[in-house]
């Protein structure tokens, strides 16, 4: 039977991923698979090319988190080993990684003036949107589940497809309606093609992970209840500073993602590991349990996630998919870095309500003392805000006095609470200026 796929036109696609050399191998041996796939659907190869990004050093220390394995080095990228190693004392153990930068084209469908946006994975009540590279997915398909506007019917579907006219028109519809909008003749070719594309961006996101499971094996991929994940979570952005997959994989420092870290504390450490290294893993997990202040932020971040108004979702992916990951109530691997944001999203929200509360209320300030003056003070502390950076986490405490003066204290340990009033000792450091509000940095703050 001739398979050739019936349409007017393709629109090229080409992606840029950067994965590390030994995944390249079978990197080659999927697309193989992936290619004679193609060649069934009468669509054109997938063609790929690699060059030579970077080096990476492997280095053990002791009481490093490291990954999953227990036993793997923990890498640095070449650029930063000289100053990383010269800081932190680490000790390179001969063992080098390379990373490549893969360029990978292939093509999606179009027919008619139709072209094919999204994929619509359903999660419960709701679809998380999966959009084609620079396509955006209308708001109003994220909680139409199983539905097709072709046919009119809504059933249990693994997946629906949204298409988009040249006029702009958009439609969502089911596999076997995908004939009428994308060109073919057998209701499940194009789905298939729209499969192999999917399975194309898998395979990509895949290669570039250097602590995935690309080999395969007999690695079990969690689930975790949503609020369990959070509480963890927002432990671990207290005593870490919150640090997104972006960052992480562009640093030149070597970071793990709050995501990733978050993952090392909930799975259970390697029957590989040493005892000592055992021993320090336990008690690194034993630093970040939550606590009951992490468990009340994990209940108000879910209830802020939950309350977000629908123009706000309709205005911004990003919150309506945060949404749907709460509504789901459950934490999938794959979407771990999704839920992690969740309380990053919620602490920037609360501080810009904080502040915008504080602005309309607070008096006047002005500077206190004199610089290199040390003082003794009542303060009340409004936020505590943990940073990341190259020298670890920064802890910026904004505190107010009695009169309402504003305080800040930049540290590298977080002794305060927030929304407790102490008696302290200050030294003034500078007399500063932040939104046209004086302010007074202040160091050395001591509990009386």
């Amino acid at each position: 039977m001739n398979e050739t796929i019936e349409r007017n036109e393709t629109v090229a696609t080409s992606e840029t991923y950067t994965i590390p050399a030994c995944n390249f191998a079978e990197f080659e041996v999927r697309v193989a698979k992936l290619n004679r796939r193609a060649k069934r659907l009468g669509v054109s190869p997938i063609k790929y090319a690699a060059v030579h990004h970077h080096w990476d050093i492997g280095y053990h220390e002791l009481g490093s988190l490291g990954n999953r394995s227990g036993c793997r080095p923990n890498w640095c990228h070449e650029d930063s080993w000289e100053a990383f190693s010269r800081r932190t004392g680490a000790v390179a153990n001969g063992e080098r990684r390379e990373w490549l930068t893969l360029t990978v084209d292939g093509e999606a469908p179009k027919y008619a003036g139709w072209q094919f946006i999204a994929t619509l994975e359903p999660l419960g009540e709701q679809n998380i949107v999966k959009a084609v590279p620079g396509e955006e997915c209308p708001p109003e398909y994220r909680d139409r589940v199983g539905e097709c506007d072709h046919c009119g019917h809504k059933r249990q579907r693994n997946e629906t497809f949204v298409v988009r006219h040249d006029s702009g028109e958009h439609k969502m519809v089911g596999r076997s309606c995908l004939k009428d909008f994308l060109g073919h003749t057998d209701p499940h070719r194009l789905a298939r093609w729209a499969e192999w594309l999917a399975e194309l961006g898998e395979l990509c996101g895949e290669a570039s992970d250097p602590d995935g499971d690309f080999y395969g094996g007999g690695y079990v991929r969690p689930v975790l209840e949503i609020e369990h994940f959070l509480r963890w979570t927002s432990s671990v952005i207290r005593q870490c500073g919150w640090v997104s997959r972006g960052e992480a994989k562009d640093s030149w420092e070597p970071k793990r993602s709050t995501a990733d870290t978050v993952m090392d504390a909930l799975l259970p450490p390697s029957s590989h590991m040493s005892a000592e290294d055992r021993r320090q893993h336990e008690k690194w997990v034993a630093s970040v349990t939550p606590d009951d202040r992490a468990t009340q932020e994990a209940k108000e971040a879910i209830e802020w996630v939950k309350s977000l108004e629908a123009d706000e979702l309709e205005r911004s992916d990003y919150l309506y998919n945060i949404r749907t990951v709460a509504d789901a109530g459950v934490v999938i691997e794959k979407h771990t870095g999704l839920a992690a944001s969740i309380i990053a999203a919620y602490c920037r929200a609360r501080d810009r309500e904080i502040e915008r509360r504080q602005r309309e209320e607070r008096q006047p300030s002005e500077h206190v003392g004199e610089v290199k003056q040390r003082l003794h003070m009542t303060v009340t502390v409004d936020r505590i805000i943990p940073k990341d950076g190259i020298y670890g986490t920064t802890y910026i405490t904004k505190m107010t006095d009695d009169k309402g003066n504003d305080l800040v204290w930049f540290a590298s340990v977080d002794k305060l609470e927030e929304g407790e009033t102490y008696h302290v000792k200050a030294t003034v450091k500078r007399h500063d200026e932040y939104n046209g509000r004086p302010q007074t940095i202040v160091t050395r703050v001591a509990v009386e």
